[in-house]
């Protein structure tokens, strides 16, 4: 009866202390932010939605400009380059826009202003690509119509 009495009471407390590590456990998770509403308050889109529509009217003209450099990358390496350069910078870009979630409030505010800025760089590196895109098209061109006018 004394060993009955004593499996039950270790019983007891090894269950007592396995439900306490188990609650302890328990607290320790992080929460996961609470996912933020598409529109703002006020009605306005979220920043992480103008970057989603940002990146999306970027990536089809970056998509062109890799299919160029598949085409002729060879024989223009500067021009391999910026678009190497400018599928790196879109690319973060994503992974920056996929981190939103994570971010708390006063992190976002630090962030959207971080987004703007690496924003008007892909801008500025494919307004550049634009412009040696327009001079090889030109380049490539001329000789053709130079020809013809020989004719």
């Amino acid at each position: 009866m004394k060993n009955h009495k004593l499996s039950i009471t270790l019983l007891t407390l090894a269950m007592f202390f396995s439900f306490s590590i188990y609650a302890q456990q328990q607290q320790q998770e992080p929460q996961k932010p609470a996912q933020p509403s598409v529109k703002n308050d006020n009605g306005a889109a979220t920043p992480k939605e103008v970057w989603k529509k940002n990146y999306q009217e970027i990536k089809p003209r970056l998509d062109s400009y890799l299919e160029k450099v598949k085409e002729l990358g060879s024989k223009h390496p500067d021009f391999t380059e910026e678009v190497t350069k400018l599928d790196r910078l879109v690319k973060d870009f994503k992974i920056k826009i996929d981190k939103w979630d994570a971010a708390t409030k006063e992190e976002r505010e630090r962030y959207n202003a971080s987004m703007k800025q690496f924003f008007e760089r892909i801008k500025g590196e494919e307004n550049r690509i634009k412009e040696m895109w327009n001079n090889i098209s030109d380049g490539e061109r001329s000789p053709s119509k130079s020809t013809e006018q020989h004719k």
